[in-house]
């Protein structure tokens, strides 16, 4: 239930939030920004209220894990998938747990990220419908334009190496922050990365499609998403999009 309402968070707050704020003139990442920081915080809002509500949100999770399991447990044909049908049902069970409560620990990042994609599709989808034919014209948050900004960098990286420390003095639930903090930052490289991608094929004037079809493809593969974190990085270190830009204005 709690995950469902969730869901509808994500997909509802950030429209009226980012509507207001292109109407005050935001930048495009900006208001996408803004979009998902609130999506966020509703989110969080839910968990809070149910804590206090006296719903204990780790019983439902746990439950959650164990219907999850023993669905593919069920399945026959999901256990060959996954590399378990050799196992003792015990075995299984262990193994299967230890994955979904690997993927549970992931959740504040995963609806994070969620958050700020459904935001991006949201704000481009606003600035072509409710803000279509007005006098200042609202811009598109294209892909090529997204950039981290020095103190973005310098935010992130202390944000990092707190989680860190705290993972090294054991404070509470440290390990847990670290893993989703490391989660946000490679998501947020390689959307750097990714950004370079489109940027590489605008310059050359080469179809829009074919950077969403590269990224896509990237994105869905370990290797993949290991090379857009390193062309984030590169990107960060020597602004490869500033000289593929200039290269572009010294041929025209």
């Amino acid at each position: 239930m709690y995950l469902e309402i969730a869901l509808l968070v994500i997909l509802i707050l950030p429209l009226p939030i980012m509507a207001g704020v292109i109407k005050d003139g935001g930048r495009p990442f900006k208001t996408v920004a803004y979009g998902a920081v609130a999506a966020a915080a509703g989110v969080l809002a839910i968990f809070v209220a149910a804590y206090f509500a006296g719903h204990n949100i780790s019983e439902y999770l746990d439950k959650a894990i164990a219907n999850a399991v023993d669905m593919v447990q069920q399945s026959p044909q999901a256990m060959d998938t996954l590399g378990l049908g050799d196992l003792s049902a015990k075995e299984a069970e262990q193994t299967l747990t230890q994955m979904y409560s690997s993927v549970i620990s992931f959740m504040p990042s995963a609806f994070l990220i969620l958050a700020a994609a459904v935001s991006y599709i949201e704000y481009n989808i606003l600035v072509r419908i409710k803000f279509r034919g007005k006098d200042r014209i609202k811009p598109f948050a294209y892909m090529r334009d997204f950039s981290l900004r020095p103190n973005d960098v310098i935010g992130w990286f202390l944000i990092y190496l707190v989680s860190y420390l705290l993972k090294a003095m054991d404070i509470g639930a440290a390990a847990s922050l670290v893993l989703n903090i490391n989660a946000l930052v490679q998501a947020i490289v390689s959307l750097q990365g990714i950004s370079l991608i489109f940027v590489f094929f605008y310059v050359r004037r080469i179809n829009r499609i074919v950077p969403f079809i590269a990224s896509a493809i990237l994105w869905m593969m370990p290797l993949g998403r290991t090379v857009l974190f390193v062309l984030g990085v590169m990107d960060l270190l020597m602004n490869m999009r500033g000289r593929m830009n200039k290269e572009t204005e010294k041929r025209s």
